[in-house]
């Protein structure tokens, strides 16, 4: 049977799950909010309804969905709100379904992610704010397409919410370091003691991977800085 992806969006993860091989016709849907901060109704009245049009445009598609992990870090703000009542319309409108909560996804982007914008700020010597007690997980988009695409080819976590994530919550100071180290460039840092430690568990996902599976291996957000930030930095400094 010939593979249908119907991808909706254009940015980082629709452009990688473009072409993926889900074992299924499937319906991607990666346009919406993005942005952390976003406070706007209309911003997340949009992404209502671009999905819901978009599964009803495709009911026979399995939809993959991307939420974030910091809902399940007791977040709470208009952000995880709407993404949370985005699983709830998705599970409840899709004939079958994949919702993957994530967490930083890394990958080459032009717009504003943790990553990319501690590369542009220590190129450009602007101050940085580092919160000292925030800790993130850093997911290379690569190693998001490689597990969603077995999650869905085995249906594995189908019709609810699960997480995919590395296993390593890193500390945002150890971050900036390695980012400044990887660019030779001392990162002009102001330090804010506040911030928040992200609870992702992996417990459903150590039951999908083997064990020695890189998401589960503690220096590989290294590994994962040391390939982007390079990319990255011809970017802002060709």
């Amino acid at each position: 049977m010939k593979r249908i992806n119907q991808i909706i969006g254009s940015g980082l993860i629709a452009r990688t799950l473009n072409g993926v091989d889900f074992g299924r016709p499937t319906l991607v849907l990666a346009s919406g909010v993005s942005d952390s901060q976003e406070t706007r109704a209309e911003a997340f009245c949009r992404e209502a309804d671009l999905v819901e049009q978009a599964i009803t445009r495709h009911p026979g598609l399995h939809a993959v969905y991307c939420s974030t992990c910091s809902i399940d870090s007791g977040v709470v703000t208009p952000y995880t709100t709407h993404k949370l009542n985005m699983e709830r319309l998705v599970t409840g409108a899709a004939a079958s379904c994949h919702v993957f909560r994530l967490p930083q996804v890394v990958g080459l982007v032009h717009n504003r992610t943790l990553v990319s914008h501690f590369v542009d700020s220590i190129l450009l010597d602007r101050v940085l704010k580092v919160q000292t007690r925030a800790t993130r997980n850093l997911l290379d988009v690569r190693d998001f397409a490689r597990v969603a695409a077995l999650m869905v080819r085995s249906d594995a976590g189908a019709g609810g919410p699960q997480i995919i994530a590395s296993a390593t919550q890193v500390p945002v100071t150890d971050i900036v370091a390695e980012i400044a180290r990887l660019l030779d460039r001392p990162a002009r840092t102001e330090m804010q003691v506040e911030g928040y430690s992200q609870v992702i568990a992996t417990d459903f996902l150590r039951g999908q991977l083997p064990a020695d599976d890189p998401l589960f291996d503690p220096g590989h957000w290294r590994v994962i800085l040391q390939h982007y930030v390079p990319l990255m930095a011809r970017e802002v400094m060709p």
